[in-house]
């Protein structure tokens, strides 16, 4: 559970960064499509992350008959 906490807050921390980084450039010079693909992979591994511990909880959670 600890490595997909840690997945979901560096994913995170990595998209806060690439979007950033690319609103503050004021020229814009990194390639569209990368950025996108970056952007892309970020919301991925997010994902992932997310749906690690969901499972973990709901395995977690006793369901009643």
């Amino acid at each position: 559970m600890q490595g997909a906490l840690r997945q979901l807050v560096n994913s995170a921390s990595r998209l806060l960064s690439e979007c950033h980084s690319h609103a503050l450039s004021h020229t814009h010079t990194l390639d569209p499509k990368f950025v996108t693909q970056q952007v892309i992979q970020c919301a991925y591994d997010i994902a992932k992350g997310a749906k690690v511990l969901v499972t973990h909880f709901h395995l977690a959670i006793p369901i009643d008959q």
